[in-house]
């Protein structure tokens, strides 16, 4: 068989910001504590915001993404084999613009014609950003009597983020699993006529992503509009400043993961699933803190050198059955628990220990140890 799809995504949005200051009435008081209405005192300006402003942010994203596949079924005797192929291309286009003005010279209302006219009371900013993949991916699944399972696949990913040379990725999988109930000596067992279903299953996975920030591999060039050059008739001009160095070996973040599971199904309502696994990140994003003479005159380029470690388990216990004809009801409860742990990230040279992230969690949290108040 084969299928074709297509998804076309338009997202415009338009969001209006408009901050003025209210008017704060102060009272006086009264013998007992009480505010006294009756007796006024003044007014003031609240102190938030600072500044009165009036802001309009504009953002179009425009993407597709197309998917064309095969596939292949077929059962011979007790074997049952089934083979993808599918081609997958993505690409995205993205605008946004905001402009913004502070200061209300008469009143302040929401429009623009009523904030400051002054130049220097006007901000603005915008930018566009591309994005596009395109992968390749092939996955065979093989079955046996209903009792052994196979199933690999395999990725090729490529990413316009990376230099041409490092854009591709081979991303590969594998997994594997048995049902131990449709056994004869599972089925012979009169004890265990109550587990309806027990399988148990291994899988094997590389993934990658690309969501590490895009063209840092090319050299880039910035101008600066806060440090000028002085010609000869005094007029201040812009500059064009070296946007850092540029690493042409930036490639894919890389995780390789492990599975083990089991499925169980028993007293004819009740399931059971269990999950521990385990996840090994590699080629992490990150700039290393090196020590490098300030004759150098730049900083060095972001890497793929971070390591990170997770790991985890999970539980999932299910009901389900059924009312009359027409009245079916399931309940899922479920409890997880997972833990990572930074095995590779630079720190500062003479760092103490409580700055150091390696052998702790991602988002571990520094702060002080209360001794009590004084």
């Amino acid at each position: 068989s084969a299928k074709i799809a297509y998804s076309k995504n338009f997202n415009n949005s338009f969001i209006k910001d408009f901050a003025k200051k209210q008017v704060l009435y102060d009272y006086a008081m009264s013998a007992n504590g009480v505010i006294d209405v009756t007796k006024p005192l003044g007014t003031t300006l609240s102190g938030d915001p600072g500044t009165e402003y009036i802001g309009n942010e504009y953002a179009k994203t425009n993407s597709y993404q197309v998917n064309a596949q095969l596939n292949f079924d077929r059962t011979f005797g007790k074997h049952h084999v089934n083979a993808l192929a599918v081609y997958e291309q993505y690409e995205n286009n993205s605008v946004d613009f905001s402009a913004y003005r502070y200061n209300f010279p008469l009143f302040p209302t929401d429009q623009f014609f009523a904030a400051s006219g002054d130049s220097k009371n006007w901000t603005n900013k915008g930018e566009e950003t591309q994005d596009g993949r395109l992968s390749y991916i092939g996955r065979l699944n093989y079955e046996y009597a209903d009792k052994y399972l196979f199933s690999a696949s395999v990725r090729r990913d490529g990413s316009v983020k990376f230099a041409p040379a490092q854009r591709w990725g081979w991303f590969p999988s594998v997994a594997a699993g048995w049902k131990i109930s449709e056994e004869d000596f599972f089925r012979n067992t009169e004890a265990l006529h109550f587990v309806d279903l027990l399988k148990i299953r291994l899988s094997l996975a590389t993934t990658g992503n690309d969501a590490i920030g895009g063209w840092q591999w090319q050299d880039q060039y910035n101008i600066q509009n806060s440090s000028y050059y002085l010609g000869t008739n005094g007029t201040a001009n812009p500059r064009l400043a070296y946007g850092g160095i540029p690493n042409v070996d930036l490639t894919w973040e890389k995780s390789n993961s492990t599975n083990l599971g089991l499925d169980v199904r028993f007293l004819d309502n009740f399931s059971l699933t269990a999950e521990l696994w385990r996840r090994h990140t590699y080629d992490i994003l990150g700039t290393r803190i090196l020590a490098i003479p300030a004759e150098f005159g730049a900083s060095l380029p972001a890497v793929n050198y971070g390591v990170v470690n997770a790991k985890g388990f999970e539980l999932e216990l299910g009901y389900d059955n059924r009312i009359g004809k027409d009245f079916t009801f399931s309940i899922k409860g479920n409890v997880g628990l997972a833990t990572n742990k930074v095995i590779t990230k630079d720190v500062a040279a003479g760092a103490i220990p409580v700055d150091d992230p390696n052998g702790k969690s991602l988002n571990y949290m520094i702060g002080y140890q209360a001794t009590g108040i004084y």
